[in-house]
């Protein structure tokens, strides 16, 4: 088992190697922001490995500038960890809620050990919503509605 140390928290625990960064940050009780899920594609999950520092990913190498590598920064959702490691947490990724909101859209889902999910669900769509006139004076919020409808969103 490997010793995992977070700062500023001081928190240590223990996982088995190979474990991400992110799987452990979980494990410790510490929330950080992965709006993709822990899929490797928005490059938010950023965090300093003081020691026991790894080889950056090729997902990482693409995220991250070359400086940033160079001064242990990894993602959490890439990073595995392989030997006893201190890991610094940014308060800029810390996300401190009480409720995790969930809805029923369809999406991938990051589960974490607490046993909810984080359902990674934003879509970007396009709509030709009609302007506004005398005769057809609905709401804007009413006309995106409307519009969404129209497409089948889901």
């Amino acid at each position: 088992m490997l010793k995992i140390t977070f700062l500023p928290d001081k928190k240590n625990i223990e996982v088995s190697q190979g474990t991400t960064a992110l799987e452990a940050l979980e494990r410790a009780g510490i929330n950080i922001d992965t709006p993709c899920g822990g899929k490797g594609i928005c490059g938010k999950c950023k965090i300093l490995i003081n020691t026991g520092i790894t080889t950056a990913t090729p997902i990482e190498e693409e995220l991250l500038s070359e400086e940033e590598i160079k001064k242990g920064f990894r993602l959490a959702c890439q990073a595995k960890l392989f030997k006893d490691t201190i890991i610094e947490v940014p308060s800029e990724i810390r996300l401190d809620f009480k409720r995790v909101f969930s809805s029923n859209l369809k999406g991938d889902i990051h589960h974490t050990k607490n046993n909810f999910s984080l359902e990674s669900n934003l879509k970007k769509v396009s709509l030709d919503l009609e302007k506004p006139s005398l005769d057809d004076q609905r709401s804007d919020w009413e006309r995106i509605k409307d519009g969404l409808s129209l497409k089948k969103i889901e």
